[in-house]
């Protein structure tokens, strides 16, 4: 088909592309009849999608008052569903007009609406049907039956497949649509995930993972030996140094098998403490691994306290060049036990240190006794990044029965649950973690629940989730990533 240029048009001429009739206007408009729609087709669609219109009836005529660019038809007419009008009108031959169902129709049957650029209007009831595809097209907690592709409320449904897109069939057997890190069937095309997101292990994330087993931790235990610990405690209870060597033997005793334990001890380089020095760091006896128990009992039992101040500092120092925590891929902590303050160098700048390099390193701080500074082990559990919501941020431990609890505390957050994630979520505000059936919450305080670890791309959990996973009765743990928002 060619459309006359104005410049060349001497005279009105009517163009017919079979049934729609375009008339080419110079200086006078030709004396167009009233329009009326007999039919339209196609009668159904969905929202967004771009569809073929023909139009059916009499005085359907076009006026175009110059060419047309690509055979755009901007403003000679337009075509409205319920008010709402279709997008991108391109002519077709054939009579047909190219269009785009708007995504602001609501889901169900529309009046057709035709204006044409000269005034004239032409109606048609019940003309299309817009379909839904998902939840997400209805309204008021209506969900998309996929037998019929109409919004319902009320759907019964014996599966997830049975609800349509974007939604899922809640416990009570009816459908309900659904959200980001909602329940899914991995097993039917129609998951019941929203628009972007992807099923796994039953639930809807942009990525997601199934665990069987959890990261092993790294825990370093920087024990001070200082002449202080040579103090008795009350009640016969024994030298702060025999309480704080068998703490560490009972936490061995619950946790040897969920975390690569490893032992430093300061000041002093030997066991003995013939060799050290003021100021100097002290030496790392056991390298973490697996089933250490038995040599840091050992070096325990024939260590000795010594004379040489209590280099907290340096001896952080150390730990931020040693190698094994740098090479360990999952969770790394330092489990600092003092009962007084760092004598020369600031701790606290060398624990903040720790956290800065490659693997990063946390550190639990542990008071034991009246003597310990609580600035220093304050500034300590802050900068490790394990301070606890209470007062005091650290653990202050003034005998037996507490410091125990307190490395029973440490030992259940550091190595019980800890997962790394198989990537990076697009949207770490959106990440949804599961236990069985269970949606756990996130917990900044560490309670009960769960909290990312941004820095190790981990997921650690807290609480009675971590039990339940950890005596197995608790069947699997699920993390779903939810989609970013564009």
């Amino acid at each position: 088909m060619s459309i006359q240029d104005e410049t060349t048009c001497r005279a009105p001429t009517l163009l017919w592309v079979a049934p729609i009739l375009l008339a080419l206007a110079c200086s006078e408009p030709p004396n167009l009849p009233s329009p009326e729609i007999g039919s339209m087709v196609p009668r159904e669609g969905a929202r967004g999608s771009r569809i073929p219109v023909t139009l059916e009836g009499s005085g359907l005529h076009i006026a175009i008052e110059s060419s047309l660019s690509d055979n755009v038809l901007d403003g000679e007419i337009s075509l409205s569903l319920g008010g709402s009008e279709l997008e991108d009108l391109v002519l077709v031959d054939e009579g047909q007009i190219d269009a785009v169902v708007p995504e602001t129709a609501l889901v169900g049957h529309h009046e057709l609406t035709v204006t044409f650029g000269d005034g004239r209007e032409a109606r048609l009831d019940d003309a299309f049907f817009v379909r839904c595809t998902s939840s997400a097209d209805c309204l008021d907690g209506a969900v998309c039956d996929p037998t019929q592709d109409v919004c319902a409320i009320d759907l019964p449904c014996a599966e997830h497949g049975d609800c349509g897109g974007a939604a899922y069939c809640a416990d009570d057997g009816i459908c309900a649509p659904n959200v980001s890190g909602g329940e899914c069937d991995e097993s039917n095309d129609r998951n019941g995930c929203i628009l972007g997101e992807q099923c796994t292990a039953g639930y809807c994330g942009c990525g997601g993972d199934l665990f069987g087993i959890r990261v092993t931790p790294t825990i370093l235990i920087v024990l001070d030996r200082s002449s202080s610990m040579n103090q008795q405690l009350p009640a016969g209870a024994g030298t702060k140094w025999d309480v704080a060597r068998q703490a560490v033997t009972d936490l061995l005793g619950t946790f040897g098998g969920d975390a690569n334990f490893g032992l430093m001890l300061y000041p002093g380089l030997n066991e003995t403490c013939s060799t050290g020095m003021l100021c100097g760091p002290g030496g790392v006896f056991v390298d973490p691994a697996a089933n250490t128990e038995a040599g840091i009992n050992a070096v325990l039992s024939g260590a000795s306290t010594c004379n040489m101040g209590t280099p907290t500092a340096e001896s952080l120092e150390f730990v931020a060049s040693y190698a094994p925590l740098q090479a360990a891929t999952g969770s790394n902590y330092v489990l600092l036990i003092t009962d007084g303050q760092s004598s020369c160098d600031d701790p606290v700048a060398a624990t903040a240190a720790l956290r800065t390099l490659p693997q990063d390193v946390r550190t639990f701080a542990v008071g034991f006794g009246s003597g310990a500074d609580t600035g220093q082990l304050t500034g300590i559990a802050n900068a490790g990044g394990t301070a606890q919501s209470g007062d005091p941020a650290y653990y202050q431990a003034d005998d037996a029965a507490q410091l125990a609890a307190a490395l029973a505390a440490i030992g259940s957050e550091a190595a019980s649950c800890t997962y790394a994630l198989s990537g990076v979520p697009p949207d770490p505000e959106q990440l949804f973690v599961y236990v069985g059936e269970q949606s756990l919450p996130r917990d900044p305080a560490h309670q009960n629940g769960w909290d990312y670890v941004p820095a190790n791309n981990q997921i650690q959990l807290y609480g009675p989730a971590c039990d339940d996973l950890q005596s197995g009765q608790a069947p699997e743990l699920v993390i779903s990533y939810g989609c970013a928002d564009d």
